[in-house]
């Protein structure tokens, strides 16, 4: 994995001063439930530093706010992808359970439309050099990143887009991310041009 090689992966601390925000992937509850996934995240002076990871199935969303409360998460901002603002969640949206769990900062990604998977997957690939990642709390979900694989055709081995299964989950949550970030306006990519080349 290039972060393991350019020494992204390592132990990460919390900024107290900065925002701590969560990426979902909404499951549901009983056992042939799908995963509800969480990567919390704090973006840093042009970097996602990727501080935690959360999945679990069958689980409501008590537990997950829970899971979050504990972490010391409970001020995180809850981004949900858009079906965060469907009926049929544990109140009468996601949007609103999570902020009867407490949660004061709440917000939905709109319908990303066709294609909103590629686009997902394009903007992992985009960001990735930009991200660090906790080694301890995040080894779980980088597991789960590195089996996403998309679904190929067996009538005619066409790629038929990403495969939905155990992993996807994850990397639907981590692809929201991606999604969501913003570049701060201030940020200069390092370039040889301007620093050098080291002895």
């Amino acid at each position: 994995m290039a972060a393991k090689q350019q020494e992204r992966i390592k132990s990460l601390s919390v900024d107290p001063l900065m925002a701590i925000r969560t990426h979902h992937d909404i499951g549901g509850k009983g056992a042939k439930a799908d995963n509800y996934s969480i990567w919390v995240s704090q973006w840093i002076g042009g970097r996602i530093r990727i501080i935690d990871h959360y999945t679990a199935q069958g689980q409501p969303l008590s537990a997950h706010a829970n899971w979050l409360k504990m972490r010391g998460y409970e001020n995180a901002e809850i981004v949900l992808p858009h079906d965060g603002d469907n009926n049929g969640g544990p109140a009468e949206t996601w949007r609103d359970a999570w902020k009867n769990a407490g949660f004061q900062s709440v917000r939905v990604i709109p319908n990303q439309g066709e294609g909103a998977a590629m686009y997902r997957i394009e903007q992992a690939r985009r960001w990735f050099p930009r991200m660090e990642f906790d080694a301890e709390n995040t080894e779980v979900g980088r597991v789960s990143l590195g089996m996403y694989a998309p679904k190929i055709s067996k009538e005619t081995g066409a790629d038929l887009g990403p495969n939905h299964d155990l992993y996807s989950h994850d990397a639907d949550a981590f692809g929201l991310m991606a999604c969501d970030y913003k570049e701060p306006s201030t940020f200069v990519a390092p370039t040889r041009a301007r620093f050098g080349t080291m002895a």
